[in-house]
């Protein structure tokens, strides 16, 4: 029944009854209840030309593209390497150019809250693109660009069609979806290996496949806990949607408890918190009771985990233990959903029992009240503010033994080398706190100044890395863009669907929790959602006129030349990163004319790479070429002049070819002083002689390319 009739009605009825007229106060109450009702009821909160058929298959269509996505990079190292987030950024651009071409109305999402987000995150790519001026690498800025490329296309296609509930419902359950699969063939890998068997999986200790590094794997079960607790205690989805997500939680605990990942545990236990707190879900009793017992006696039945994060792993005794495991999870999974299914009746309890209006903040308020007492009663109990100071102080503690192996670790509060991390990123940044060292230099930063040994690619730490590289406007324009995101999250967690935005809020803040401790915004493979949901949740609501005037067309050509603009730098990468990965197996197959050609064919695509001319001179310095391996190594350094391996091995080459290989050992001495490889080099290069320099230089090796990098 239409709300508005039903107002006005009411209305009448009291004038009908010889009543005193009403008074200005009882005239504004009743246009209040109309108001209410009319905004509450579905055909109000859905705009008159926007029927469901309308965007239902854009909206099932989107939430497929981000669970694709996301499986896609996971399974690819999680998206780590240039190619793949080259690939994908590619994939998102042209989708943006497709809905140009075919959508009634393209930019209909477009908003103030929508364009400060993209103006952020744009900024930052634009400033990462930049970079390369002062760093003097430009492939290094242009990698680290296609990665800020694609969060920020990521943000414009999921917001340009407009705010809707459905898609942000279809989007969690995708990601959900993509999360449980994701886990699901890292738990199956680990304790059926006859099902998914790999050498490297065999390797590794702690659980990392497929993205192949355990913490972010840990966030992606943290994620899907979220998303599943959700669903689990959410009364506005299908029974069946209850009772899968509460099966799904075992699955997805059990794969965070086997990666042994601190960040992604204590993420999840706070982001389920804030997700019950902030969205107050209606089957929150429902949904705990059915997924907390079979989590804990699984838990249990799994302790201790070392029969399967053992660094020797695939023994007899360890596939077996594997079997019981995967029991374990299996019976916890189907124990959850049959509970959950047992108590899909008390939903409906809860769900006609609704307070008034005048006594839920009050309820509210005393609920928060009790909850504070409860925590800080606990707290004094247990002596949490000393035992808080005692990790802090180990945090702080910079001893060399590092974190304990096994489950140990997960109440262990030691930084793992972070601080030394840090400590060198923000030394870049005070040499030069408005550029920073450059996009993707922190490597190189590492090398010359780290004070202890061992190889780091990124600064565990998304703010400090940023500082470090990009200064305080690299930073500024990155926290804005997180700060815009999740307030939109915040924003929209409240009305009735408070516990589904509740839910986006709560794994954003873990997120960037964990961010602050880790090399997550590396991975897109786990930050992709944050930038998807993000553009679905700052999109306004979407009007469509009737009729379109001319001017669209010339927008809509505009949009798509821009999309394939921005589109060829990533596509670039990914043709020469895909022909440098083939040039690389030609090498291992010991077939260096294939991988000259291939790493021809990757310098076409981008010759601004120093990867393939290594390729080239380490192939030309095993036929005993030497002089063709100076002339390639010397391209290598020029093009990417702060990599100390390249520098050593143009000192190699050159020795071999009868010149002075000091100064190049040298330059490589001062860009990585604590490396033992150098350092042997200058005492092997110590004599003064050019018979000597090739004999000596004959003892040693030009290092050998590694996997793709710039």
């Amino acid at each position: 029944m239409d709300p508005q009739s039903t107002g006005l009605r009411d209305l009448a009825a009291l004038l009908r009854a010889n009543r005193p007229e009403p008074t200005p106060l009882q005239l504004d109450h009743m246009k209040r209840r109309v108001s209410a009702r009319m905004r509450d009821s579905p055909r109000a909160r859905r705009p008159a030309h926007t029927q469901p058929s309308d965007r239902g298959p854009a909206d099932a269509l989107l939430a497929l593209l981000l669970a694709g996505l996301t499986v896609y990079l996971a399974f690819r190292n999680g998206g780590f390497f240039p190619g793949t987030a080259a690939l994908a950024a590619v994939e998102v651009a042209l989708c943006i150019a497709v809905l140009f071409v075919i959508a009634r109305s393209p930019w209909g999402g477009v908003g103030i809250p929508l364009i400060l987000a993209t103006v952020a995150i744009g900024g930052l790519a634009a400033w990462t693109l930049a970079s390369s001026d002062w760093s003097g690498t430009p492939i290094r800025a242009m990698i680290e660009y296609t990665r800020v490329l694609l969060y920020a296309l990521t943000l414009i296609l999921f917001g340009l069609l407009g705010f809707s509930r459905r898609r942000v419902r279809w989007m969690v359950y995708a990601m959900a979806a993509a999360a449980v699969a994701v886990c699901c063939a890292a738990l199956i890998a680990r304790t059926l290996p006859e099902v998914i068997f790999h050498e490297d999986l065999i390797r590794t200790d702690r659980l990392g496949f497929p993205l192949n590094y355990w913490n972010g794997l840990a966030f992606m079960a943290c994620v899907g806990i979220v998303f599943c607790v959700h669903l689990a205690c959410s009364i506005r989805d299908r029974w069946f949607v209850r009772v899968v997500g509460a099966a799904a939680v075992p699955l997805l605990s059990a794969t965070l408890y086997y990666t042994l990942s601190r960040g992604g545990t204590w993420a999840a236990a706070g982001a389920v918190v804030l997700y019950l707190v902030v969205g107050r879900p209606r089957a929150m009793l429902s949904g705990l009771l059915a997924t907390v017992p079979p989590v804990a006696f699984m838990l249990l039945a799994l302790d201790p985990a070392d029969a399967l994060t053992q660094p020797i792993w695939g023994t007899p005794e360890t596939v077996a233990a594997g079997e019981d495991a995967a029991r374990a999870i299996a019976l916890a999974a189907v124990g959850a959903a049959a509970l959950r299914a047992a108590l899909l009746p008390l939903d409906g309890l809860a769900r006609s029992l609704t307070l008034p209006q005048r006594a839920q903040r009050p309820a509210i308020a005393a609920a928060t009240v009790a909850a504070v007492a409860v925590t800080l009663g606990g707290a004094l109990a247990f002596d949490v503010p000393n035992v808080v100071s005692e990790k802090y102080s180990e945090f702080k503690s910079r001893d060399e033994l590092g974190a304990p192996l096994g489950t140990d670790r997960l109440l262990s509060a030691d930084s793992s080398g972070r601080q030394d991390h840090w400590d060198v990123a923000m030394a870049a940044y005070r040499r030069d706190r408005f550029h920073g060292s450059g996009a993707g230099m922190f490597s190189s930063d590492w090398a010359r100044d780290r004070e202890q040994p061992g190889s780091v690619q990124d600064a565990h730490s998304f703010y400090i890395e940023l500082l470090g590289e990009l200064g305080w406007p690299g930073l500024a324009m990155g926290a804005l863009a997180l700060v815009i995101v999740l307030g939109g999250f915040a924003f929209r967690a409240r009305g009735r669907d408070r516990a589904l935005f509740a839910a986006l809020l709560a794994a954003g803040i873990a997120w960037a929790a964990q961010a602050s401790v880790d090399w997550l915004w590396e991975m897109p493979a786990v930050t992709l959602w944050l930038f998807a949901f993000g553009g679905a949740v700052l999109a306004r609501n979407p009007t469509s006129p009737s009729t379109l005037p001319a001017w669209t067309i010339g927008v809509r050509a505009a949009g798509v030349a821009l999309c394939l603009v921005l589109v060829l730098l990533p596509a670039r990468i990914a043709v020469s990163e895909a022909r440098l990965s083939s040039g690389l197996d030609a090498v291992e197959a010991g077939r260096c004319d294939l991988a000259k050609q291939e790493a021809k064919s990757a310098l076409s695509a981008v010759p601004e790479r120093a990867s393939p001319y290594h390729l080239r001179a380490f192939c030309d310095f095993q036929r005993g070429d030497s002089r063709q391996a100076v002339r390639a190594m010397a391209n290598a350094v020029e093009r990417d002049p702060s990599n100390w391996k390249l520098h050593y091995g143009l000192a190699v080459a050159r020795s071999a070819a009868g010149l002075d290989p000091r100064p190049r050992m040298r330059r490589a001495l001062m860009l990585n002083p604590l490396e033992g490889l150098v350092q042997e080099g200058m005492k092997t290069f110590g004599a003064e002689t050019k018979g000597r320099w090739r004999r000596a230089g004959a003892k040693l090796a030009l290092p050998a390319p590694g996997p793709p990098t710039p």
